[in-house]
């Protein structure tokens, strides 16, 4: 593999490590895990996702620029993010980790444990968001 693919992998890792731990943070210091709290876990969580996203997309234009040597065009950033999942709105995806707490508990599993379900879910959706935003680019660039 190439040097520049090799960084372009280790630049990726990095986003995610750097996007999940942000997450994590803001996860962690919720009060609480009910509808009461559900706006405020959207409101900071989505826009940081979003953000790695755009990063994510910026990364893998300039990988495909700079391996090809040649200018990258047609991603639009806020069109891919749009149309994200297919048009599904990504306070109904992160809205999802809430229910995995709520569907624990009532399974009778441990507050700390139904928590962690919860994290877990969140985390592998925001790798899975970063990652799919690189799918939509490779996807949409086109090349002069």
């Amino acid at each position: 593999m190439s040097q520049l693919a090799d960084r372009h992998i280790e630049l990726n890792a990095a986003l995610r490590k750097r996007t999940v731990a942000a997450v994590t943070r803001i996860w962690e210091a919720l009060p609480e895990y009910r509808d009461a709290t559900l706006s405020t876990w959207l409101s900071s969580a989505v826009p940081v996702v979003q953000a790695a996203q755009r990063a994510e997309i910026a990364l893998t234009q300039a990988y495909i620029a700079r391996s090809l040597g040649r200018e990258v065009w047609g991603v639009e950033a806020e069109k891919i993010i749009a149309n994200y999942r297919n048009g599904t709105a990504y306070e109904d995806v992160y809205a999802r980790p809430f229910q995995t707490v709520w569907t624990a508990l009532s399974d009778g599993t441990p507050f700390d444990a139904a928590k962690a379900q919860g994290l877990a879910r969140a985390t592998q959706t925001v790798t899975t968001d970063i990652q799919i935003a690189m799918r939509d680019t490779l996807t949409m660039v086109k090349v002069r």
